[in-house]
C-alpha cells in the first residue's frame, strides 16, 4: 500500500502502522485496545491515514501526547492531529489562523509580515480583491482553504511553493438561474435549425 514520489513515502508500511499501535497501546493501555483491538487487523486505521507519512505519524502522536486527553483518538481525529501537527513542525499556522491572517492583511499584502509564504501564495492566488470582500464561511473561503491546502501539501513534500494553483471548478449544482424568455427562444431556434438538418 505504500509507494514512493522522489524517493519520499506518501503512505504509511505495516511496520510503521505497527510502531504507531504500540506507541498508542503504551500510551493508553487497555483504553486503546479494548477501542480498536492489539492491531489494525481490518486496515481501518491504515485506509484513513493513508497518504500521511512516518513523519506525519510522528508528529500526531506527539500531538496527542501533548494534548493529555485521557481517551484515545478517533481515526479521523488522530488524522486531524498528525496534518495540524506536521503544520505547526514547519512553520505552517492551521487553516483558521491562515484565513484570519490573509483576510486581515488583504487590503495591503506587499506590506504585511507573514507568518508563512504559504499564506501569502494561497491569498494571492484565491485573489486579493475577493478577499477583501468575502464573507467568512462563504465562497472565498472555501476556495482560500484549498489553494492553502494545495500549497501547505507542495511545502511539506519540499517542492516549490510558488507556483501557480490551478483553478477549481465552481460547483453551481443548486444555483440555477431561472429560464429568460431570450433563452427560451434561442432554444426554440436551436431546436428548428437541428430539426432542419435532419
Amino acid at each position: 500500500m505504500s509507494h514512493t514520489q522522489g524517493g519520499r513515502s506518501l503512505t504509511l508500511t505495516d511496520h510503521d502502522m505497527g510502531v504507531f499501535w504500540e506507541r498508542m497501546t503504551q500510551m493508553f493501555g487497555h483504553r486503546w485496545v479494548s477501542a480498536y483491538g492489539s492491531s489494525d487487523s481490518d486496515n481501518v486505521w491504515l485506509a484513513c491515514l493513508d497518504g500521511l507519512n512516518p513523519k506525519q505519524l510522528r508528529s500526531g502522536m506527539r500531538a496527542v501526547a501533548r494534548s493529555g486527553d485521557a481517551w484515545p483518538p478517533t481515526a479521523p481525529q488522530f488524522r486531524k492531529l498528525c496534518e495540524r501537527a506536521t503544520l505547526t513542525d514547519h512553520g505552517l499556522p492551521d487553516p483558521e489562523r491562515a484565513y484570519r491572517e490573509v483576510a486581515s492583511n488583504a487590503h495591503n499584502p506587499s506590506r504585511a509580515s507573514w507568518s508563512h509564504p504559504a499564506v501569502y501564495v494561497a491569498g494571492r492566488e484565491t485573489g486579493w480583491f475577493d478577499l477583501r470582500h468575502a464573507e467568512m464561511g462563504g465562497r472565498i473561503e472555501q476556495r482560500f482553504r484549498r489553494n492553502y491546502e494545495i500549497a501547505t501539501r507542495r511545502v511539506l513534500a519540499g517542492e516549490q511553493l510558488d507556483v501557480e494553483i490551478p483553478v477549481a471548478l465552481e460547483d453551481t449544482r443548486g444555483r440555477r438561474r431561472p429560464l429568460t424568455e431570450k433563452d427560451r427562444t434561442a432554444g426554440r431556434n436551436a431546436l428548428a435549425q437541428l430539426r432542419g438538418m435532419v
